[in-house]
């Protein structure tokens, strides 16, 4: 199975490049830190995670 058939569909492809990889490995850090804050219920930690 490919990603590629759901491209126009619900997917869009877009250029990468090291600016928008670089947003996209921060924006995961502090997804993963927002997931060990323990004051928030479970489920929003997982779905931070």
């Amino acid at each position: 199975m490919s990603l590629d058939n759901l491209v126009g569909r619900t997917l869009e492809t877009i250029d990468s490049d090291a600016s928008a990889i670089k947003r996209l490995l921060v924006s995961a850090e502090r997804n993963i830190a927002d997931a060990h804050v323990m004051e928030i219920s479970s489920e929003n930690r997982f779905d931070a995670a």
